[in-house]
């Protein structure tokens, strides 16, 4: 059976009894012939569920994979990424099979982390920046999420 760890009222009272929600906004390299690599997202403290909430829309369609040790993964010059079948990441979206936005996909583990890594690309727009922000939720107060997605 599942422990659950237990929490005093003085816990929830700090927070007043609101949903602990952290947000996280890391900025993703986007060059003419680059993605990001093995980019580091820390939070404040360990959650177990984790949605990407916000992303540039011109770069919606991103593969967004993250993963809990760094990948080196080999971007070879290109804007977009392409498996080798040898990547030990968790993809959350990819154009292909995706059919669209990113915004939305989640991931809960049962035990609570507190840093991880993204590798995303995109696709269908070079940012004039030469990057673009997603940015995540963490949070120990969501079960699950319904999230429309075109």
């Amino acid at each position: 059976m599942k422990q659950n760890n237990c929490q005093t009222s003085t816990d929830r009272s700090l927070n007043q009894g609101q949903p602990i929600l952290e947000f996280v906004k890391v900025t993703i390299p986007a060059g003419a012939t680059t993605i990001g690599i093995d980019i580091p997202v820390h939070f404040n403290v360990p959650h177990t569920f984790f949605m990407v909430v916000s992303i540039l829309q011109s770069c919606s369609d991103a593969m967004v994979c993250i993963s809990v040790a760094k990948q080196n993964y080999n971007n070879l010059g290109l804007v977009q990424i392409n498996p080798t079948g040898g990547e030990q990441w968790i993809p959350l979206s990819n154009k292909q099979n995706s059919s669209g936005r990113v915004e939305g996909r989640w991931i809960k583990f049962e035990t609570a982390i507190q840093d991880f890594f993204i590798t995303a690309d995109h696709p269908t727009s070079n940012p004039v920046a030469g990057n673009y922000p997603i940015t995540i939720l963490g949070t120990d107060d969501i079960e699950a999420v319904i999230s429309e997605r075109t």
